[in-house]
């Protein structure tokens, strides 16, 4: 077992008999969330600047907590806990993988869009192009952080249900 996998592996932070690696995980999904959300509520705003930085650092967590999660699980991944819900994690894997191979499209076209807002590039079409997709995006993403936190609190929260 590596020192990686076995520090993952120690009890979590908060109580609940998940390990740290899980509990690591639901931190990261929860940032995601609330950046997603801070990102959107700035675009609405028309801090195209404010959105770009939010946005830019939700695009930098996803790949984050799908490599550690991907590491972990490839040692042996987290233990204790009730089995998770194959729909439900299939459903979170998909959601995930489907906003990591759109988000550089989006990444993209954001990066095209601010450029024209700020009189760099002639063509009117980036910033709805950018709408669109973005907005595909920040659901794909909204829904894999609310699934990730529906599959830890499936795992390690009973809520005196007897399994």
């Amino acid at each position: 077992m590596s020192p990686l996998h076995h520090w993952l592996s120690e009890p979590g932070y908060f109580g609940t008999g998940a390990a740290r690696g899980s509990d690591l995980l639901l931190v990261g999904l929860l940032l995601l969330a609330t950046l997603v959300g801070l990102g959107l509520r700035a675009a609405r705003r028309g801090q195209f600047r404010r959105h770009a930085g939010f946005m830019g650092s939700a695009s930098l967590i996803l790949p984050l907590v799908v490599v550690i999660f991907t590491g972990w699980t490839k040692a042996g991944g987290p233990r204790g806990g009730r089995p998770t819900a194959p729909d439900l994690m299939g459903l979170h894997l998909s959601l995930a993988t489907i906003g990591l191979a759109v988000m550089p499209l989006a990444v993209g076209l954001g990066l095209a869009a601010l450029r024209y807002r700020e009189g760099r590039a002639r063509n009117a079409r980036w910033p709805r192009r950018h709408r669109f997709v973005g907005y595909l995006v920040a659901t794909l993403l909204g829904a894999t952080a609310l699934t990730g936190i529906l599959v830890y609190a499936w795992r390690y929260l009973s809520f005196g249900l007897k399994v």
